[in-house]
């Protein structure tokens, strides 16, 4: 049961890690897996994507979950998935970030 809290914890204070780094690199270009590019900027736990004039924005939380699931990938021993792998709303562009920053 402590080990299970550790691995929550390890994953949450990664999950802050990349957030911070999302946020240091709003504006920044990224490439989707189909290779379109794409930046973003950050307002307050929201990011809005640029790809699309009314797009939706991708929360927080979203972020958290998938470096939850990056980083159960990558215990498996898998490092090279695709968006969908990340099973939460804006995978792809998620995807391209999590890559970027090595996961």
């Amino acid at each position: 049961m402590a080990e299970d809290k550790q691995n929550l914890d390890e994953k949450k204070q990664v999950a802050d890690q990349v957030w911070d780094w999302i946020v240091a690199s709003e504006g920044e270009i990224f490439k989707t897996y189909k290779g379109l590019d794409f930046s973003y900027h950050v307002k307050g736990n929201e990011i809005f994507v640029d790809r699309k004039e009314k797009s939706k924005s991708i929360i927080r939380s979203s972020v958290e979950i998938a470096v939850a699931e990056a980083l159960k990938l990558r215990e498996a021993g898998i490092t090279d998935y695709g968006p969908k792998k990340l099973k939460v709303f804006g995978a792809s562009y998620l995807w391209a970030i999590l890559k970027k920053y090595g996961l």
